[in-house]
């Protein structure tokens, strides 16, 4: 007799020695096939003890899907999110038809060297830019121009590690590596982590309710009075008046989300064990290097280097303000969404 998984059972097998993925219903025992994947393990490894149902189809041919067959041990009873329908005439035509044209125009869509060589610049430019910065911090014109330099050059860090999160720039997964640990880097932020509320729960279930993370505010909305979050990105969410504005003030939101991340991954792996809706992984040993890896050397970069040159009074003046202003922002905030909500 076939053996029924319910969805609560499948996330158990989400170690690399137990591995289980869930596929259109069906569920494969792929422990052994990890370390065969042509994509590297890092990649299979983010879907294990989930229903991969929509990761698969979105990164894989569909004459792929023969390899899974003898590794199928059961059924899976129910998913934890929505299954979406089986892919489309349609949509199985237009992916025959772009591959088509890439082979025909002799384009590989995973290869642009002047991107690559745009994003290696921007990296060296992250710290090259920071630590003139701080060379220079007692001319506030020629350090302003450089902090807006180290920012753009680290907003393109954000964009490396996105594409390593895709694996979507070259075919070597040592690469997509590199790429996500520049993001570590420059971010102070988990790459890893990342990827989960990203690649696995964003693009799987984009505007999918109680699936979606970025559909919340992320780490700027309070459970209890969640309909008043700072911005509405989803019909089902309540409509408040300051939505009104929210594009004009997204952007410093964006900011303070971005500092609250390098926290909340601590927290995550801590306490909650999820990365927005998406249960984590254990990490493996290499993750662990990895993520603390990154917070080190953000740490070293942006307060230890600069305590060398800045006086410590000066930094820590300039901390307080900050913590100051956002308090007050915050205690603003809970005052007006407790107006909204229960008055």
């Amino acid at each position: 007799m076939t053996r029924k998984y319910t969805w609560q059972e499948l996330r158990q097998h989400n170690k690399e020695e137990n591995a289980h993925v869930a596929y259109r219903g069906k569920v494969y025992d792929i422990h052994e096939f990890i370390s065969k994947h042509p994509g590297g393990k890092e990649a299979i490894s983010l879907g294990i003890g989930n229903d991969i149902t929509h990761l698969f189809e979105s990164y894989h041919s569909m004459d792929i899907t023969r390899v899974l067959d003898k590794y199928c041990v059961g059924d899976l009873e129910k998913s934890e999110f929505p299954t979406f329908p089986e892919m489309s005439l349609f949509y199985k035509t237009l992916r025959t038809r772009v591959k088509a044209y890439f082979e025909s125009a002799n384009i590989d869509p995973k290869w642009d060297k002047s991107l690559f060589a745009c994003y290696a610049l921007a990296m060296m430019g992250v710290f090259i830019f920071h630590f003139l910065m701080v060379y220079f911090w007692a001319n506030l014109p020629l350090a302003s121009i450089l902090a807006v330099a180290t920012g753009f050059c680290t907003l393109f860090g954000m964009w490396v590690g996105h594409d390593g999160g895709h694996f979507s720039l070259t075919h070597k997964p040592v690469v997509w590596k590199l790429m996500e640990v520049m993001y570590d880097v420059t971010l102070g932020a988990s790459s890893l982590l990342w990827r989960y509320r990203h690649t696995l729960a964003h693009h799987t279930y984009t505007n999918v309710e109680n699936a979606d993370p970025d559909i919340h505010t992320s780490y700027l909305y309070n459970d209890s009075l969640e309909d008043c979050s700072w911005v509405r990105l989803h019909e089902a969410k309540k409509w408040y008046i300051h939505h009104t504005i929210q594009h004009m003030i997204l952007p410093l939101l964006y900011l303070l989300d971005i500092a609250g991340v390098r926290i909340d991954d601590i927290i995550c792996l801590l306490t909650s064990k999820y990365a927005g809706t998406i249960s984590i992984n254990p990490f493996t040993r290499e993750q662990w290097i990895i993520f603390w890896f990154g917070k080190v050397v953000w740490i070293t970069m942006r307060i230890i280097i600069p305590l060398c040159f800045i006086p410590w009074y000066t930094m820590v003046s300039n901390l307080c303000m900050y913590i100051r202003t956002y308090v007050y922002f915050m205690h603003t905030w809970y005052v007006y969404t407790y107006i909204c909500t229960y008055i």
